[in-house]
């Protein structure tokens, strides 16, 4: 961007020049614009959207921990709603299934309504990712360990299948590779 100015007094810009002028200032006028060169502000800085797969600020992540960068903190942010790749992040997303049902990858953090059996695959999850599950049928389901899964019921050394009432809700967790804890209301 080049500004035109006249730094003679009496010497008057020509309309060319202020035309040209404005026409750089609003095609060129960015946040690092405004901050360049030392300039700084107090002001808060409201964006209806951020689409990004990383954000740093100072070279710095801003998803580090502690979150701190600089005179940055960025514990609390707020919107109307917030969403990553699943969906909205207070929304349990939903994945609703007809049929017998192997869980994926893709089905951590949701929950499963089904009318039919599912089964708990080997090899699949980490430690921490979870999967809830609802019996949406007037039957009992089966939930599978299947070959290589370590399924115990919470709070005792028993594992195997267990069975889902129904309208009964049950999560699974996994706690190491391969290895999980279920609980919930009509499970057993």
């Amino acid at each position: 961007m080049t500004i035109t100015y006249r730094n003679i007094k009496g010497t008057a810009l020509t309309y060319d020049e202020m035309d040209e002028n404005i026409r750089d200032l609003r095609q060129d006028t960015t946040i690092d614009r405004v901050l360049e060169n030392g300039n700084t502000t107090t002001k808060n800085i409201s964006v209806g959207s951020i689409n990004a797969t990383a954000i740093s600020i100072n070279n710095q992540s801003a998803f580090s921990s502690p979150p701190v960068i600089g005179d940055i903190t960025p514990n609390t942010i707020t919107g109307t709603t917030i969403t990553d790749n699943k969906g909205e992040i207070r929304l349990i997303p939903i994945n609703v299934k007809t049929s017998t049902y192997t869980l994926q990858l893709s089905d951590h953090g949701k929950f499963i309504s089904t009318a039919s059996g599912v089964t708990v695959p080997a090899n699949i999850f980490s430690a921490g990712q979870s999967i809830t599950i609802y019996n949406s049928s007037a039957l009992d389901i089966t939930i599978t360990q299947d070959s290589g899964v370590t399924m115990y019921q919470i709070g005792t050394d028993t594992t195997g299948n267990r069975t889902l009432t129904q309208k009964g809700l049950a999560t699974i967790i996994c706690v190491a590779t391969n290895t999980f804890v279920i609980a919930g209301g009509g499970l057993s």
